[in-house]
């Protein structure tokens, strides 16, 4: 399938990833309204480079077709990330003034989040890492990208020194990717959300990985 480029991120690709984040985690099924779908997709994209110490990206002729972004708390400076956060606060306040018509979409994206805080606090002190955000493009699934995204991230986390991480994903997801690769589900949780004006019912889940 010809060569594959594994590089950093760059700003020149947010654009694209928050797009991806879209495709792959379907949140214009959950909000309505472009212009707050927008700022859904850049809050995502910031939250996680706000977490993230370590990012690589999969690009093919140019295209990106795959993501994986991580996170060692030994490797982590606030500083290198406050822009991102700062950047979040603003578009949460835009977001809450202007989210109105689009409520019940936030308010499951709202509650989604806070499963994922919830678990954290049952396994609090028993990571020093985090799987932040994975993504591989369709059409290029099954092809070992995936595969190499992962061990370039477990790689450097084992050079950090970094011995159990955690990621969140549900059944919206490739979520036996993870179990197939010896991630232990560690938590899961039923949510019912409105996606596509309906009622949605999906799981949410913890799982955890010892380097």
């Amino acid at each position: 399938m010809g060569d594959i480029l594994y590089r950093k991120i760059d700003k020149k690709d947010y654009l694209t990833i928050s797009d991806m984040i879209d495709s792959a985690f379907g949140l214009s099924r959950y909000i309505s309204n472009k212009k707050i779908l927008n700022q859904v997709k850049k809050m995502y994209l910031y939250s996680c480079l706000a977490e993230a110490t370590f990012t690589n990206i999969a690009e093919k002729d140019g295209e990106i077709i795959g993501i994986i972004m991580g996170n060692s708390k030994s490797d982590y400076k606030l500083s290198n990330h406050l822009s991102f956060i700062i950047k979040n606060i603003k578009i949460m306040l835009y977001i809450k003034l202007f989210g109105i018509k689009d409520k019940k979409g936030i308010e499951g994206y709202r509650s989604l989040n806070k499963i994922y805080i919830k678990f954290l606090n049952k396994h609090k002190n028993e990571f020093n890492g985090v799987l932040t955000l994975f993504i591989v493009k369709d059409g290029y699934r099954g092809l070992g990208i995936g595969k190499t995204l992962l061990n370039s991230l477990v790689a450097y986390l084992k050079d950090n020194k970094v011995s159990n991480i955690y990621l969140y994903t549900d059944t919206t997801c490739n979520y036996m990717f993870y179990e197939n690769n010896s991630f232990k589900r560690l938590e899961e949780e039923n949510l019912m959300l409105i996606r596509d004006g309906k009622e949605f019912d999906m799981n949410v889940f913890l799982y955890g990985y010892r380097l």
